[in-house]
């Protein structure tokens, strides 16, 4: 729907918006996510029954899918869509570019929806999604394994408080950062510039065990239960970091399929293939992670909790060596300018001759 609404003039600032959604989003989820797992334990005067402590992770779901039909309520009685069919012609994208006969433009004939550009687009897109579940399934596993097994023992509140803090920094980058950065250097370049600087975020992550071991620092705790300030500033440091590269490139990635679509009528299917892909890698993301994390720390490699962030180096490496393939399009302004056809008729036919 952004991308029928919005041109180049206006798409960056306009998608930043919807990863300021995404943001506020991880700023509640983990948050709530995280207080009320174990209700039993967090809120005994309350939950602290048979029932609960069977099923200790089903209030957060509850509120889950409370907020999602709450939001598909909303979207089903007041959204209005954006992309009118045309009973005489193709689907058109309503608004003031649109021609106001539908024969205006210089072909009816639709155009394909799976170009070289979109496929490329798309790729760029589902491997980014792969790399991004993979980190965040791992997060979480990584912060909750002891600290001897190279972890950081944290609690499932711990590593809630965490997450909410990086939305947080997302609220920020979306608002004021990202809109300026697009305008000035395109979506294009952001995209590869962002793939690279996650890479020290992937490689500097696990190195915060080895900071919480040498000051015996369980949970991010000091020994007598004090909050260790060292602990939690490095971790959040690296996690700040790959969150704002994070953000550059998810808004720009996007911005780049939106881009890759030169016809309105296209835009649904290209965004639809582009989610299910998506869908699909982070189907496969979360299973492979934990794998490849359980694996690691049963096997005898030297650093067994680096492995997976050094799959993520390769990860991005490659998807950097496809970005390098991709070309930002014109997008729909590629559409909407399209000059009228000339008329058919020549002058001897449409010339008036005037006696006398």
């Amino acid at each position: 729907m952004l991308g029928e609404v919005t041109d180049n003039s206006n798409r960056g600032r306009a998608f930043s918006l919807l990863g300021l959604s995404m943001g506020i989003g991880s700023i509640c989820g983990p948050m709530v996510g995280g207080l009320l797992s174990q209700p039993a334990l967090t809120f005994p005067s309350w939950f602290d029954t048979p029932f609960w402590r069977e099923y200790p992770f089903l209030l957060p779901c509850l509120v889950s899918a409370a907020v999602s039909t709450i939001g598909f309520t909303i979207g089903y009685f007041n959204l209005k869509e954006t992309l009118i069919r045309n009973k005489n012609g193709p689907e058109v994208c309503d608004n003031e570019n649109s021609p106001l006969l539908p024969h205006a433009n210089r072909s009816n004939a639709r155009r394909p929806a799976l170009t070289r550009l979109t496929l490329l687009s798309l790729y760029a897109f589902a491997s980014w999604a792969f790399q991004q579940i993979i980190f965040d399934e791992t997060y979480p596993l990584y912060a909750s394994t002891s600290l001897g097994r190279g972890g950081l023992g944290f609690q499932s509140k711990d590593i809630g408080v965490s997450l909410s803090m990086l939305g947080i920094l997302t609220l920020f980058i979306q608002i004021f950062i990202y809109p300026r950065l697009e305008r000035k250097y395109g979506a294009l370049y952001l995209y590869r510039a962002a793939l690279l600087g996650l890479i020290p975020a992937f490689v500097a992550v696990p190195f915060v065990n080895a900071i919480a071991k040498a000051r015996g620092s369980e949970r991010g705790r000091t020994e007598d239960g004090q909050i260790d300030w060292l602990v939690w500033g490095a971790l959040m440091s690296c996690l700040g970091w790959r969150i704002f590269f994070n953000v550059v490139s998810f808004t720009s990635v996007t911005i780049l399929v939106n881009n890759s679509v030169t016809d309105p009528a296209n835009l649904g299917t290209v965004n639809g293939v582009g989610q299910c892909a998506a869908a699909g890698v982070r189907t496969i993301g979360p299973a492979l992670a934990g794998a490849i994390w359980s694996w690691s720390l049963s096997s005898s490699l030297p650093l067994k909790h680096h492995l997976v962030y050094h799959i993520l180096v390769v990860l991005v490496l490659v998807q950097f060596v496809e970005a390098l393939f991709v070309i930002d399009g014109k997008g729909l302004s590629a559409f909407e300018t399209e000059s009228v056809p000339e008329s058919s008729f020549s002058d001897s036919e449409c010339s008036i001759e005037i006696e006398g």
